[in-house]
């Protein structure tokens, strides 16, 4: 069978009579030759089909060029391995179809023993990048002397093995069926070539190359199913009010939350993850959650929904109606609070029978006390293909009905049932059934004719890039609970805005360096959550409406912790958000629910926060290029940290944000050279390569609110400057052309300044 070769922007690929033979680095017209491109499946556990032992397999072409290769095997499998050449990877994908029986697909190997061979030499040596979670292997990276290559694939369950002489394997066990009616569809593989920088990412970070890092990332980017949102994403998270403790059955309950979307809509928040209590319509003695909160899911309707007493289309009651008329009127859009592994419709069908989908838990406040495994609560299966096609179905419903601009989802445990039980229940399974379910989500007007906000939390921060990217809007924004019990700070302060951005920081280096996650898909962490306890001083409230035991009881204390805004910390905790999160900014506890403190909020201040929020809108190019600096590690104690949000045109114009975290100032030195993505113009252009820093933001009250000139710097030079203590400094890189002055530069001054009195003329000799 004849070879067929493929052109991408960075590298050529050519195929043979079974799959992939080469690649080549155009950059450098190094080849890598890929020797036995071959595949592996095991079945049931027991057999194992390896396609180099297959008859050869007949090819086809798309209208691109792009070819698939059919196998048959074991009698009634057919396997199709499709291709595809992007501008910088190769991509793999295995389908597998049944023709007359069930399987358990058990083990897919998708490269089996391959052999890497740069221009006839085998790598020097290969490294694993593997979960910082404790799941498994992300990537495989081989190095050559200048060149090195990636393979990898779409999930965090990998096994990736590097064998001598250049051999990879790269597999994982999926534990899903294949059936007539059901194929199989693996996750897709990726392969490709980058030129080494020889500089290494900064421990504690794993030891890779810049560009191998940088390849991973792009790998990953290329996979976002969303579509590119013209701005970020801007979302208040209510519970971090304690939304949980108005009940919106009330006048005066719903009076309080109409502040909460008045407050948004004066900041330029877009959206509001609207979680009250509704006594119209639930109550926490119908919750079938371990936690108590199936109350407030659904915009107070997810009882119901559970019990099949409601579903979207049917009437909604009038204190909801009049909610969600007012986030109408106020152009915020309200986002759903969702637990999808409750028991939907459990117990609902003819003769009290449940869907497919509902199983024996594992999670409940009973199973943690006996750890008891498959005994607990109902629960819906997160692999049950059912399950895939119901769910998103009824939120797009629940969205067309109400307005929902999208979705949070808690609770999301993967209920992988007993040892031995159906061979779907395995983690992985639940991982890719949960990642179908939020893509479902992902179409663009998939949320009452817009795009949706997917947020997700619990244990998302495990489950890797490819679940960021594929599944959800961000990734989970402190990888843990916000509350600021629920994580330790490593620096003590006095202000909680200032300690829930070094978390935040931590949290953004983590996914980004850790994890490969890519700027569109990193959260940006803004302000606290307010404690749920109630304060010493609110223990003695008296019971009221809704709150029968007292308003110092628990959950239950109506008045508890209103009045909770970190006036002096807030402005460090949203130039952090914004500077390494700047994608996503999850808004957090907001000056409303007291009425004092809603009136009294200052008129700067909204300034402020809209400034920022604008910023991050008109500077999408700079917040889909941000990275550490290379000078920083991981945010720690005593440690200046930062980022650089620069045009990848090498002109070294963008922003930097840097942060001093502790009680000392801290000093930054910078070279603007490649390791910033900086390149010095040549000197026959033309072109002075002169750049001003400004300092265009501070979290320091003092400071002019229009920013100052610092210094005239060239590309190579070492930007030096002094971050004072518990600051965070926003720094613009821009042209400077003295030609275009139309007053003196001055230095060191406020804009506007007047510039210095000349020092007094030497007196005569």
């Amino acid at each position: 069978m004849a070879s067929s070769a493929i052109a991408g922007a960075l590298l050529n690929a050519t195929f043979d009579e079974r799959g992939l033979a080469s690649l080549v680095l155009l950059a450098t017209a190094s080849v890598l030759n890929v020797e036995g491109d071959a595949f592996a499946l095991s079945l049931n556990g027991t057999s194992t089909i390896l396609s180099s032992s297959l008859p050869v397999p007949t090819r086809t072409f798309d209208a691109h060029g792009q070819p698939t290769y059919r196998y048959s095997a074991a009698g009634d499998l057919t396997v199709h391995v499709a291709y595809s050449v992007t501008d910088a990877f190769v991509s793999k994908q295995l389908t597998v179809s049944s023709a007359r029986h069930a399987h358990n697909v058990t083990n897919v190997t998708l490269f089996a023993g391959a052999r890497l061979l740069l221009d006839g030499a085998a790598p020097a040596e290969s490294v694993v990048a593997r979960s910082p979670a404790g799941l498994r292997d992300f990537a495989l990276f081989a190095r050559w002397s200048t060149t090195g290559a990636l393979i990898t694939a779409r999930n965090p369950f990998l096994t990736a093995t590097p064998h001598g002489g250049g051999g990879v394997t790269l597999s994982y066990e999926p534990m899903m069926p294949v059936a007539p009616a059901a194929p199989f569809s693996a996750d897709r593989a990726h392969i490709g070539l980058h030129l080494l920088t020889q500089r290494k990412m900064a421990p504690p970070a794993q030891p890779l190359d810049e560009a191998e890092h940088a390849a991973m990332q792009r790998c990953v980017r290329a996979a976002i199913a969303a579509p590119q949102r013209a701005s970020s994403v801007k979302i208040n998270v209510g519970w971090c009010e304690n939304d949980f403790q108005i009940d919106i059955s009330t006048a005066a309950g719903r009076a309080e939350y109409k502040r909460i979307i008045d407050r948004a809509a004066s900041l330029g928040i877009e959206s509001i993850l609207f979680a009250p209590r509704n006594s119209d319509v639930s109550s926490i003695g119908n919750g079938t959650d371990a936690w108590g909160w199936e109350q407030v899911l659904w915009f107070g309707m997810g009882e119901r929904l559970r019990m099949g007493l409601w579903a979207p289309g049917d009437p909604l009651p009038a204190s909801l109606t009049e909610m969600l008329d007012y986030f109408r009127l106020r152009g915020v859009r309200p986002v759903a609070y969702v637990y999808p592994i409750l028991a939907f419709l459990a117990g609902t069908l003819p003769g009290g029978a449940s869907p497919p989908w509902v199983v024996h838990g594992t999670y409940s406040s009973s199973d943690l006390a006996t750890k008891r495994l498959g005994l607990g609560p109902m629960r819906s299966d997160l692999a049950s293909p059912a399950l895939q096609q119901w769910l998103p179905k009824t939120m797009r419903r629940f969205a067309d009905q109400t307005g929902a601009g999208g979705f949070s989802f808690d609770y999301t445990y993967f209920e992988q049932g007993s040892p031995g039980g159906r061979p779907w229940r395995s983690q992985y399974a639940q991982w890719s059934g949960w990642r179908a379910i939020l893509a479902a989500l992902q179409q663009p007007k998939a949320c009452a004719g817009r795009q949706c906000v997917v947020d997700n939390r619990q244990a998302n921060h495990a489950w890797g890039p490819w679940m960021w990217a594929e599944g959800g809007t961000y990734a989970e924004p402190l990888q843990s609970d916000e509350q600021p019990g629920s994580w330790m700070f490593y620096e003590a302060d006095l202000k909680t805005d200032r300690l829930s951005a070094n978390r935040q920081r931590e949290t953004a280096w983590s996914y980004r360096v850790q994890s490969f996650a890519p700027a569109e898909v990193v959260p940006g962490f803004a302000l606290h959550q307010t404690d749920r306890d109630v304060s010493p001083a609110q223990k003695n409230v008296t019971a009221g409406p809704g709150c029968p035991r007292g308003g110092g009881t628990g959950r239950c204390a109506e008045l508890s912790r209103r009045r909770d805004f970190d006036l002096l910390g807030y402005r460090y905790s949203l130039l952090s958000a914004v500077g390494t999160g700047g994608a996503n900014l999850v808004l957090n506890m907001l000056p409303a629910r007291d009425e004092g403190e809603f009136a009294a909020f200052p008129a700067e201040d909204v300034a402020f926060f809209r400034q920022w929020l604008e910023w991050a809108d008109r500077s999408r190019d700079l917040v889909a290029s941000t990275r550490v600096l290379p000078s920083t590690s991981r945010p720690a104690a005593g440690s200046l940290d930062g980022v650089s949000l620069l045009r990848q045109d090498g002109s070294c114009t963008g922003a930097i944000f840097a942060f001093s975290p502790t009680a000392t100032p801290l000093n930054l030195s910078l070279a603007l050279d490649a390791s910033l993505g900086c390149s010095p113009p040549h000197p026959s252009s033309g072109v002075p390569g002169l750049l001003l820093l400004r300092q265009i933001g501070s979290s320091d009250r003092s400071e002019p609110a229009g920013g100052w000139a610092r210094q005239l710097l060239r590309a190579g030079d070492a930007l030096a400057l002094t971050v004072p203590p518990t600051t965070a400094l926003a720094l613009e890189l821009e042209p400077f052309d003295g030609a275009s002055l139309v007053a003196p530069l001055v230095l060191g001054a406020a804009a506007g300044a007047a510039a210095p009195a000349p020092a007094p003329a030497p007196a005569p000799a």
